[in-house]
């Protein structure tokens, strides 16, 4: 969906800089730490994602928290929306 291979981005800890707008970032962020985190709980939105090729993509993410080894983690469904 991104044009990344795995092994590409099992080599990097930018994968949110890779993957979402630069614009978007900081929503994606927000979300995650205030209202997955923080709360507990499912949020869906929307944002910017970034292809490898640096062409924006209309995308969908819902982040559902998950507490593994002691840490809360989202795990992600990521859509491509609209046209």
């Amino acid at each position: 969906m991104f044009g990344y291979s795995v092994a590409e981005l099992e080599k990097s800890p930018w994968t949110l800089q890779r993957m979402v707008h630069e614009d978007d970032q900081e929503q994606f962020s927000w979300n995650y730490g205030n209202r997955v985190r923080a709360r507990g709980f499912p949020v869906t939105f929307r944002f910017r994602g970034l292809h490898r090729d640096g062409s924006t993509i209309p995308m969908e993410t819902e982040m559902i928290p998950l507490t593994y080894g002691g840490h809360t983690v989202a795990y992600h469904f990521v859509r491509r929306v609209g046209a």
